[in-house]
């Protein structure tokens, strides 16, 4: 029985379980402290006038098994005043929810109708939980999902102060690029679809399992070190208020790809639309086979070339509209000492997309005069590309509080994705004496992430908090049977507008023609686990100061390799270009007469390696209250994190003296020890300033530190890694006022400065610019400026309190150090008049970050709409060096819409949006003082219009 059959089988028996538990009427809630919003464990709640009570468990939390009818509660706490709230009514099989804010003079409410939660997944519990966090945070809630209709995480986040979104699933947190931000779930470190990123795939959390998300933008001593922008902390629904199923389908439509004549494709297998492959693309061999040289007659090359997939050509597809659904279920069963919480989701998305006059070039400073303000095109190639891609998820999540002191939480997630691509174009090389090529890409990626998480939390006498974590994920790339064919061909010399149209083409490989198959395949494993202990004592003027402490140990193996096949056909010189002329039976090589298709087995040694990253931590923090009323909290500590890097693997970049071979070797062994301090004054009960110092580290991926070499067909590239890179050392300073309003309001500004040692960025290969790989700089310094401010209209006129406007943007100027050999490559070539400095900005740093949004909510007429705007600045993407210019990526204009209307007593929702209204470009381009620009890279997804509909049962 595979995952999806058991996920759907869980499913249904939760629901029927639900259903039979879902019978009686209840009151339910969780109680907080007004003023520090944590939340309030073993109050008493009594039904006045009965001895019929509770108390609240560790989270706050309590339930009442209660008749229908209408009831008066009291709620009371050492230390605080009793409330009173009267009128409670409760209908048959209702669940009310009634949660209250301790604190102040004792008062009764007379009347109350309460809705939804306010614990920390509403926007104002989120903007509570951001004045009075120890650290700096912004975050956002599932409130805002349902209010903004996100359908994502990805879609939600960007409304965060100094974050932006690339490619609608990465988030870059104040213009740093992917390296700097880190991603939890749950608490827990966990790698994405693609583990090479230190960020995860934003957009494979629905917003249906998603609680709130925060981004914390300080560190403190009990966060991973290995984050320098922010960390993104997604945590997933735990205990519902009451059953709660949801199901919801959504469709789009873009003019530029859906039931577009020129779209294309290839043929894959059966299993294709459940994002994993049949086998139809699996090595038709085992994999250590030996392959015979052509030179040997021996049969077997016959048998193992016919064994191949023929199909090497693209071909027209048919795409119907972009369709996605999604299913979540929750609710929590009470019984005597023991609550169990639960929540199942489903999810899966089919999507298509044609990408026309794709463009990817390389361009040089000309070579032939300096003084001459040009830059000579060495490559260019444009393509159009099809594309398929699949992918679901599922998740499971129990949670068990027993006797209201201890809680357990497991969660099991899997994300599935299947992309299959196909690609077709024409590359010109050079420019004095040009030649041209046609190119064929046929290539499926498969992947995988699988997390299991288990947690707990306990409380020991009242006050002592112990919280303990552990996760296994399992994460899986495969690239199986990758097809690319190039083949150079004959240009009329007399026609300057032709581009291969005598129609004859040759497999001529001293000009880059050929044609190659690859199997890639990774698999990485990551182990973590840690306890943290928190102690509350007694200060010698009664303050309460929080001691907290603890270890964490994080564990990841990787196996990576690629296998590659070269074809050659020697029975014939010039083709028609038709790529599945090759494979046919006909055409395979033979013994009898030596000629045909053949295949070679191309060993790379660097191409395959494993290795293994080991982090243990430590740390100790202690939170302490101070001054006049306790209006300033210093949180201060340091973390201790002992990481060490193996490899296994080869580097052919190795001296004659050096070894070939890297077995198990040690590559790294730091013990990184990062101070932190947070001070935070709440000059008034609705204003803070903080301040904070702390040292952070951003460490070379696996990718990043190996001899790996991977080449992308699409762009012409390939990517090489760095054996000898080192790990980043980060100081950061940050500075920040804020003032809270009532109803989700607020208004803040501040700066930060981080300074970098070794930063690591990617560069272009002085000799070979189609290849980039990872190289450390000297140093480098940020420094930035952030303002956010979140309003709505009441102030105007009360009617229009349904209409707020939110916007925050980040100012940033960055300055890196180059190392030596960059700098003096860099004057070498330098054109007559460019000038030339040893500093220029940072890799990867945009200069300004803008998120604007205009809201428009009403709950009288279930209508809600919502216009958001985000753009970062033109950001460095890749480093030049000598003759080969920078590489900037320009801004993307990001200008999106959403209109919901809520129906049948907002148990149904329809929805419409529009993305990408500008229809903005994605553009790079090279940039060089003296020159006019030239396009690095360049494509246009187009407008996307969404309609989609759901129903909470």
């Amino acid at each position: 029985m595979n995952f999806s059959k058991i996920v759907l089988l869980i499913s249904l028996l939760l629901i029927y379980g639900s259903l039979a538990f879902a019978q009686n009427a209840a009151i339910k809630g969780t109680v907080i402290d007004d003023g520090s919003n944590e939340l309030l464990p073993f109050l008493n709640v009594i039904i006045d006038g009965t001895t019929i009570g509770t108390s609240t468990d560790m989270d706050g939390a309590y339930s009442l098994k209660v008749d229908a009818g209408t009831y008066d509660l009291v709620f009371s706490y050492l230390g605080y005043a009793d409330q009173k709230i009267t009128n409670v009514i409760v209908a048959a099989n209702e669940v009310k929810v009634v949660d209250v804010r301790m604190g102040g003079s004792s008062e009764t409410i007379e009347e109350i109708v309460i809705t939804a939660r306010q614990a920390r997944n509403t926007e104002n519990a989120l903007l509570t939980l951001q004045k009075k966090s120890s650290n700096l945070l912004d975050g956002v809630s599932s409130q805002s999902f349902r209010k903004t209709g996100d359908a994502n995480a990805a879609g939600a986040i960007k409304r965060v102060t100094g974050v932006s979104v690339q490619d609608g699933k990465y988030v870059f947190v104040r213009g740093l690029g992917d390296r700097y931000t880190k991603t939890l779930l749950n608490g827990n470190d966990i790698p994405g679809l693609d583990p090479d990123r230190n960020n995860v795939q934003m957009d494979i959390f629905p917003a249906n399992l998603i609680d709130r998300i925060v981004v914390n933008k300080t560190f403190t001593p009990n966060l991973p070190g290995d984050f320098t922008g922010g960390i993104v902390d997604i945590t997933t629904k735990d205990f519902p208020d009451s059953l709660t199923i949801n199901l919801s389908y959504g469709t789009s439509y873009n003019p530029q790809t859906h039931f577009n004549d020129e779209f294309i494709l290839y043929e894959g297998g059966k299993t294709d639309l459940l994002a994993f492959d049949d086998g139809t693309r699996a090595l038709p061999f085992p994999i250590k086979t030996p392959v015979p040289d052509e030179s040997k007659n021996n049969r077997d090359l016959t048998t193992l070339t016919a064994a191949f997939n023929p199909q090497l050509a693209a071909s027209p597809a048919k795409n119907f509209l972009n369709q996605s659904i999604s299913f979540s279920l929750g609710n929590q069963i009470n019984k005597a000492h023991t609550d169990v919480g639960y929540n199942v989701a489903l999810n899966y998305g089919l999507n298509y997309q044609y990408l026309d006059q794709v463009t990817n070039a390389e361009f040089f400073k000309s070579p032939f005069d300096k003084g001459q303000a040009r830059l000579e095109r060495k490559r260019e190639s444009i393509a159009k590309i099809g594309e398929q891609d699949v992918t679901w998820s599922a998740l499971i999540g129990t949670s068990l509080k027993i006797r209201d002191k201890n809680k357990l939480r497991f969660n099991l997630f899997h994300a599935q994705n299947g992309n299959t691509k196909a690609s077709e174009g024409i590359t010109i090389n050079g420019e004095a004496n040009p030649s041209e090529k046609l190119n064929n890409a046929l290539f499926y990626t498969e992947r995988a992430i699988t997390n299991f998480g288990l947690s707990g939390s306990h409380q020991i006498k009242n006050d002592i908090k112990v919280n303990w974590r552990g996760a296994a994920t399992r994460s899986k790339i495969d690239d199986p049977d990758l097809r690319i064919i190039d083949m150079n061909c004959e240009v009329d010399d007399t026609d300057p507008e032709d581009n291969c149209g005598v129609g004859v083409y040759h497999l001529d490989t001293s000009v880059g023609a050929g044609i190659r198959r690859d199997f890639r395949a990774l698999q990485e494993f990551n182990f973590t686990g840690g306890v943290d202990i928190e102690i509350p004592f007694t200060l010698k003027n009664k303050n309460i100061s929080k001691l907290q402490f603890g270890v964490l140990e994080t564990y990841k193996i990787r196996d990576f390799n690629i296998q590659t096949f070269t074809v050659f056909n020697d029975k014939v010189r010039d083709f028609d270009f038709d790529p599945n002329f090759f494979f046919q039976p006909e055409n395979i090589w033979t013994v009898a007469d030596g000629l045909g298709t053949y295949i070679r087995y191309d060993y790379t040694p660097s191409n395959t390696y494993s290795a293994t990253q080991n982090i243990t931590a430590a740390y100790v923090m202690n939170e302490m209250p101070f001054g006049a009323g306790n209006k300033i909290k210093l949180v201060y500590g340091f973390r201790a994190e002992y990481f060490t890097n193996s490899f296994t693997g080869n580097n052919p970049a190795a001296p004659p003296s050096a070894p070939l071979d890297f077995v198990d070797s040690l590559l790294v062994e730091d013990l990184s020890i990062l101070p932190a301090v947070n001070l935070v004054y709440n000059a008034t009960s609705n204003m803070n300033i903080r301040a904070a110092y702390s040292k952070t580290v951003a460490r070379p991926s696996f990718k990043e530190k190996s001899t790996v070499s991977i080449y992308d067909p699409i762009s012409g590239r390939r990517y090489t890694g760095n054996i000898n890179l080192l790990s980043t050392d980060i100081h950061n300073a940050d500075l920040r006022w804020e003032y809270f309003f009532r109803s989700s309001e607020m208004i803040s500004i501040g700066g930060f400065y981080k300074q970098f040692t070794n930063p690591i960025e990617l560069i272009a290969e002085e000799l070979q610019p189609s290849e980039i790989k990872p190289q450390n700089a000297k140093s480098a310094t940020v420094l930035g400026i952030e303002f956010e401010f979140r309003k709505n209209f009441s102030f105007i006129n009360e009617n229009l309190k349904s209409l707020s406007v939110g916007s925050n943007f980040t100012i940033i100027k960055s300055e890196a150090k180059m190392i030596e050999k960059e700098y003096n490559s860099r004057k070498k070539e330098a054109l007559k008049g460019e000038e030339i400095s040893d500093t220029r900005s940072l890799h990867g740093q945009s200069p300004y970050i803008i998120n604007a949004y205009l809201n428009y909510a009403s709950k009288k007429i279930g209508l809600a709409g919502n216009l958001n705007y985000n753009v970062q600045g033109e950001r460095l993407a890749v480093v030049g060096i000598g003759g080969i210019p920078d590489v900037y990526e320009q801004p993307f204009n990001s200008l999106n819409f959403k209109l919901t209307q809520s129906l049948i007593k907002n148990k149904a929702r329809l929805s419409f949006n529009i993305d990408n209204i500008l229809d903005q470009s994605n553009n790079f381009l090279y940039k060089s003082q003296m020159s006019e620009l030239a396009t690095y890279n360049f494509f246009q997804r187009g407008r996307t219009f969404g309609f989609g509909f759901s129903y909470n049962f």
